[in-house]
């Protein structure tokens, strides 16, 4: 006997992606709502564009990895781990761009900057692993032709 079949492991992959993001994007917004209040506007825009750029730069790492998991399984591992070097790498360019130009000085508070790319990267990382761990993905999938 068999149970209902589960939702494919790709719209599983999007569903941990989307509530990444919302997580990230939370945790940076609300961040900024602090640093408006305590700070006022420079610490709250200051941590909302880190989270922005934060959430962007992982987002587009979790895809590629999916993208590479759904065609060429075998070499995940191997994408995993050049698009975390490839994330941290981004990353640092972006902040350095950010923090380069000449309207960083006087646009955002640089600790809130800081603070707004680690909540990011903390909201990322708790809502992916929770919702990995509780997705429903088959061991085997018995749709494929020639199974009983």
């Amino acid at each position: 006997m068999r149970t209902a079949t589960a939702p494919h492991p790709r719209q599983t992959a999007a569903r941990v992606l989307a509530g990444a993001v919302g997580a990230a994007l939370g945790a940076g917004v609300v961040l900024a709502a602090v640093g408006l209040v305590v700070h006022g506007s420079a610490a709250g825009a200051g941590a909302l564009v880190a989270a922005v750029l934060a959430t962007f730069v992982l987002a587009f790492g979790a895809m590629a990895v999916d993208v590479v998991a759904g065609a060429r399984p075998a070499a995940s591992l191997l994408v995993a781990m050049l698009t975390y070097v490839l994330q941290v790498s981004g990353l640092l360019v972006l902040v350095a761009l950010v923090i380069g130009s000449a309207r960083f000085d006087n646009s955002f508070a640089n600790g809130w900057f800081a603070a707004g790319i680690i909540a990011a990267a903390a909201g990322w990382t708790v809502a992916q692993v929770w919702l990995s761990l509780r997705a429903r993905i088959p061991l085997y999938d018995l749709s494929e032709a020639g199974a009983r």
